[in-house]
């Protein structure tokens, strides 16, 4: 799609302008480049043969060759005109004088060379094919001259499209009554002309007194026929007018559809998701107005599509979809729901961060959260928040996961051994190597929004989030803690081994954990 290039801006990338050049171009029918090859076929055997039925097919392919033409010519036509739309204004209105002009020329000079120097290959029935077409794009030429006036008129006087359309119709509605004028005052002047016999004396006729008589004859009985003058002018003029006024017309609806191709392919490109699309704030007043509105409405777009990526840095993917489904609507009813959550604690991190200097803390906690956070994100899980060097991660919240006791289990498992891989591959050289404790619990919890209007937290509460953390507490190293409810909801699939009850802070009577193993 043709576009111009609009630098980019803070904040948003550089722009594609969207302007009058996204016109769709129309493509000739193949049907028309071969049409003209059976005449000239037929036309050698009607001559070298002589069959009657050479003769009545070469009638048939002139028809087709006809048609053909008036395609052929109208499209060439229009093509100069489209070439010509680029050009600065006195080059266009020069070139609308010449075309018509330099059309008659060569149709007269090829419809001669057709119809004389090639007759005996069937040219002869090739020059009136010609011809034909030459007068339609000499008529469709002058039709394009005139829109091209009327544009420059009209658009100088108007800037509503209203008011411009409408100035162009009766343009055309006078350009046809001059027309019609004209022919009309030349059917009178001929009708005339032929009475008087007139024309005969300003004719240099070679041949003597028969040429003389033969043209007298037909004089006196166009005389006694003047409606027979009437309808050769009025055809004449028709055959003249109509490709002007076809030409005209598609042009002027062509004028009219240069702000609305762009529009639509501004739409599709906004549909398939592009934003870096501009209209081109040109035309009449009306559609400057709409191009306008539309880069103001593909802006907003653009930038609520920004604060959404950066809200999406925020919160949980799955938080970010759940939002998206509501509509945009942010608040998540409080609900109480059986659901599973993990905390992951780093091992010694008090003493680490006392040895390290802040900006190597900092960067050594952003290379582990990165991995974390992707690890988390493929077992679809949500990372509720992070909490100093801990992460909280909900399963079964927001979005409905019935396993989500073996997702849980499942994804504290890939994490440890995710941390055991960055060991081995020295991804902690500020400490040698990271040790992380994994505590899995699974109950009832009140999951919801927790905070403000302005601002708010998606968080889950309850006892069972309590015991997760204590179980956390109690893990060693590389090791993943599951409350007794987990392991009663795992597949066989995944080893666990039930270890010693243990008092955890909150609960009166010992609570039986176990630890989780990865499946062999």
């Amino acid at each position: 799609m043709p576009s111009s290039i609009l630098p980019a801006e803070r904040g948003r990338p550089a722009r594609r302008v969207l302007g009058a050049e996204a016109r769709p171009v129309h493509e000739l029918p193949r049907w028309t480049l071969y049409a003209t090859a059976p005449l000239v076929v037929l036309a050698s055997f009607s001559k070298l043969t002589h069959w009657s039925v050479f003769s009545a097919l070469s009638g048939v392919a002139l028809a087709v060759a006809l048609v053909a033409s008036l395609f052929f010519f109208a499209w060439l036509e229009e093509r100069t005109f489209d070439a010509l739309r680029t050009k600065s204004l006195p080059t266009r209105i020069a070139m609308g004088i010449v075309t018509p002009i330099v059309g008659l020329v060569v149709m007269f000079v090829v419809g001669g060379v057709l119809g004389g120097a090639l007759g005996f290959l069937g040219g002869g029935l090739l020059a009136p094919v010609f011809i034909a077409g030459g007068l339609w794009y000499v008529g469709s030429a002058i039709g394009s001259f005139v829109i091209l006036l009327i544009d420059v008129v009209v658009s100088a006087l108007v800037q509503s499209f209203r008011a411009r359309i409408t100035a162009a119709i009766l343009c055309l509605i006078g350009v046809a009554f001059a027309i019609a004028l004209g022919t009309t005052v030349l059917v009178v002047a001929l009708e005339d002309s032929v009475r008087t016999s007139s024309i005969i004396s300003s004719l240099n006729v070679q041949g003597g007194a028969e040429a003389h008589a033969k043209i007298a004859s037909s004089l006196e009985m166009l005389a006694r026929h003047p409606i027979l003058v009437a309808c050769g002018v009025y055809g004449l003029a028709l055959l003249i007018a109509l490709p002007a006024v076809i030409s005209a017309s598609r042009k002027l609806a062509e004028a009219v559809m240069d702000r609305i191709h762009p529009l639509s392919a501004a739409f599709d490109a906004v549909a398939r998701g592009e934003r870096d699309v501009a209209l081109e704030e040109a035309g009449s007043r009306d559609f400057v107005q709409v191009s306008r509105r539309f880069n103001k409405m593909v802006d907003a777009l653009a930038l609520g599509e920004q604060m959404e990526r950066a809200f999406g840095s925020y919160v949980s993917s799955r938080l970010l979809d759940r939002i998206r489904a509501q509509h945009g609507e942010a608040q998540i009813p409080a609900s109480l729901r059986e659901a599973s959550v993990f905390f992951a604690d780093i091992r010694g991190f008090t003493s680490m961060s006392e040895r390290l200097a802040p900006d190597a803390m900092v960067a050594l906690l952003n290379r582990y959260f990165e991995r974390v956070v992707a690890l988390v994100d493929e077992h679809e899980g949500y990372l509720n928040k992070f909490i100093g060097d801990a992460v909280v991660v909900v399963f079964n919240g927001p979005v409905e996961q019935p396993a989500h006791a073996e997702m849980a289990t499942r994804c504290a498992i890939a994490l440890q051994e995710l941390v055991a891989r960055m060991n081995a591959e020295g991804a902690f050289p500020e400490v040698g190597e990271l040790h992380v404790g994994v505590g899995v619990s699974t109950g009832p919890m009140v999951c919801g929004n927790v905070g403000s209007l302005k601002q708010m937290e998606y968080t889950v509460i309850g006892d069972t989030v309590n015991l997760s953390a204590r179980l956390t507490s109690h893990a060693g190293p590389g090791e993943v803690w599951i409350s007794e409810r987990t392991a009663q909801a795992l597949p066989d699939s995944i080893p666990r081994t039930a270890l010693a009850p243990i008092s955890v802070k909150g609960k009166a009577a010992p609570v039986t954990p176990f630890r989780a193993w990865p499946a062999a």
